[in-house]
């Protein structure tokens, strides 16, 4: 039942993608998907256009579903919280490129990378 979209859509669009990761599906399950069905035909249409592989990945998915773990922690308001929160999203939306992310949050590599381990952060794809 869950690759019901997959084969509907890679055989319109003729892209062999065959199934989607065991992390990417989680993120598709845990999305409140506030446009219903065709948010989620939506989603995994753009999926398989960008993907570069035959199954679909977290990197394959629209921003906004990807980043819900980025929210995981909405009740924690400490600065700690916040900061790793951030650190986490300026990492995704910049696809984990650390000299470009250092950049944005005006530190340097060194530190973003000390504070990764910090906050024990992890890219989740392939």
């Amino acid at each position: 039942m869950e690759n019901w979209f997959i084969k509907k859509i890679s055989t319109r669009l003729s892209k062999p993608v065959k199934d989607i990761s065991k992390i990417a599906f989680e993120f598709l399950v845990n999305y409140e998907w506030p446009g219903n069905v065709r948010e989620l035909e939506n989603a995994i249409e753009r999926a398989l256009v960008i993907g570069k592989h035959n199954i679909i990945n977290v990197d394959d998915l629209p921003f906004r579903v990807a980043s819900i773990q980025i929210d995981a922690d909405v009740d924690k308001k400490s600065l700690s919280a916040m900061e790793k929160k951030h650190i986490l999203k300026i990492l995704n939306e910049n696809k984990w490129n650390i000299s470009r992310a250092a950049n944005i949050l005006e530190i340097d590599r060194v530190t973003l990378y000390n504070k990764i381990s910090k906050y024990n952060l992890h890219r989740i794809s392939k």
